[in-house]
């Protein structure tokens, strides 16, 4: 009788929590357009809908929070572990298995309410309710009351988002001088940009345990450190994908310097690569056996991701040792992509490949091409399964079109595109992606990730990836530098950070070689 008793007052709970929580907040007196703009301008990426009150929220231990998910003991658990660590308090907390906006649930999206003392957060699933977070942190301000900082507030808000692309992606590069900590850093920064996966290219830095000599010994990385990157990238809503090049930059270095891994100090590879180094060698059975053991224990190290990023761009030299140029290359090429794409298929992991060497300047003159009659005859060929990731680093035409993305989804491959450095750029891609129902956006950083380049890279990179066109003529430079304080928080978060890994430079001042004297 008394857990009958029990079970009725929990059910009777429920249903008052239910009508309290599904009943709307009271509506509150708008913001004034210029004092919304200004606050806007806080938001990477800017969601769909946003409506901002004259009045403020405190996010502390008074706040009555209202939880909307049919994950909810998770998003329990999340959202206090989180609000707590990033806001101070731990507010009150009502949990609801149920999605009241059930029409507009997509993932990764949610809806936030705030009035007076409460917070209603909705979402389908916890990767939602970590979005919701995330766009609270960035909204955020401290009190003004005090010396130091002893709560948060928020605007009265109505926030309404969701993705319109599925893959939403940063390219990272892992230099022999980049500094681990910075890694880390990007990787917990694209997170709180809502980005979902980071690609991460190593240059000759992952130790390899079977062939060790296939890495810069002095700057290797170890699997130990793969693996704490991608438990951190996990709680940021980020999955790691490495990248292995499988067919041009064989010599894991860029090319302006001549370095090469490891023909510097292991000459006795040679046979694996074409005579310059810059090309694997496809005939040599070897080279398949070598890479596929690199590749291995590359996606081994990152968790067994459901993506692996294959390379295969500017293979400028292919096809120049003897037995590559008797050899019926195309047949040649086609055998090695489809073996690994194969290969990782059997694990359920999709491959992904650069484009330019499908396609040919003669036939898309003005866009990046490098192709040839032996590479761009693959496209009918290859396994549909692999994602084309189709980098186009050009200022957007007038009345652009983007014709290559269009060439590969004809030809039924799922496309990424992938954008550099400048705004326009970015922002043109991302709207072909989400009109032309793409796969996603891989925002790609090379060495540029620095200062005003990484700002660019990151705010309207978000954006495209998130959904495109929502920025006005007021998000631009001034939402970049957004970035600057959004690095800092993520600084907090870090707790280990010197001065050279502070700020989006390590030096005030570029360190200059000695003079004559």
């Amino acid at each position: 009788m008394r857990c009958y008793t029990q079970v009725l007052r929990c059910a009777a709970a429920a249903a008052l929590f239910l009508t309290l929580a599904l009943s709307p907040l009271k509506a509150f007196e708008p913001l004034g357009a210029d004092d919304a703009a200004q606050i806007e301008m806080k938001l990477i990426p800017l969601p769909s809908q946003v409506s901002l009150g004259a009045g403020t929220v405190k996010l502390d231990e008074a706040l009555h929070v209202e939880l909307l998910c049919p994950e909810s003991d998770k998003a329990r658990q999340l959202f206090e572990k989180t609000f707590t660590q990033w806001f101070g308090h731990c507010p009150k907390i009502e949990s609801l298995n149920t999605y009241q906006t059930a029409a507009e649930a997509v993932p990764d999206g949610y809806k936030i309410t705030a009035e007076g003392e409460t917070l209603r957060v909705e979402a389908p699933g916890c990767s939602g309710i970590l979005n919701a977070l995330k766009t609270l942190r960035q909204i955020a301000e401290p009190n003004r009351d005090a010396l130091k900082l002893s709560c948060y507030l928020v605007p009265e808000l109505a926030i309404t988002d969701s993705p319109t692309l599925s893959f939403r992606g940063l390219h990272l590069c892992w230099f022999p001088e980049t500094d681990p900590i910075r890694i880390e850093q990007a990787i917990r920064l694209a997170g709180y940009y809502k980005f979902n996966y980071v690609v991460i290219e190593p240059w000759g830095t992952f130790r390899f345990q079977k062939h060790p000599e296939f890495c810069w010994s002095d700057y290797a990385v170890d699997r130990q450190e793969i693996r704490r990157l991608v438990e951190a990238a996990r709680s940021m809503g980020v999955t790691l994908i490495p990248q292995m090049n499988l067919f041009g930059h064989a010599s894991q270095s860029r090319g302006s310097t001549g370095k090469h891994v490891p023909l510097d100090f292991h000459p006795e590879f040679q046979p694996l690569f074409e005579p310059d180094g810059w090309t694997w060698c496809l005939s040599n059975p070897a080279t398949r056996e070598l890479l596929t053991d690199l590749v291995l224990e590359l996606y081994e190290a990152f968790d067994s991701p459901p993506y692996f990023h294959i390379g295969c761009d500017e293979a400028y030299s292919a096809r120049t040792c003897r037995l590559c140029r008797a050899a019926d290359y195309h047949a040649l090429l086609l055998d090695h992509l489809t073996y690994f794409c194969q290969l990782m298929a059997e694990r359920d992991c999709r491959t992904m490949m650069w484009h330019d060497m499908l396609i040919s300047r003669s036939d898309f003159p003005g866009y990046v091409a490098n192709g040839n009659d032996w590479s761009t005859s693959l496209i009918d060929d290859l396994p549909k399964g692999m994602i084309i990731c189709d980098w186009q680093y050009g200022a957007p035409k007038e009345n652009e079109t983007w014709p290559t993305a269009d060439y590969f989804a004809d030809h039924k491959f799922d496309v990424i595109l992938c954008p550099w450095t400048e705004r326009t750029r970015i922002d043109s891609l991302g709207k072909k992606a989400a009109s032309a129902g793409l796969m996603g956006i891989l925002e790609t950083t090379w060495h540029h990730f620095d200062g005003e380049s990484m700002r660019t890279m990151l705010a309207s990179g978000a954006g495209a990836a998130w959904g495109s066109g929502r920025k006005g003529p007021i998000r631009s430079a001034y939402t970049e530098y957004q970035v600057d304080f959004h690095l800092r928080q993520i600084g907090w978060d870090m707790q280990n950070l010197g001065y050279e890994q502070t700020g989006t430079y390590p030096y005030q001042l570029t360190p200059r070689p000695a003079g004559p004297r």
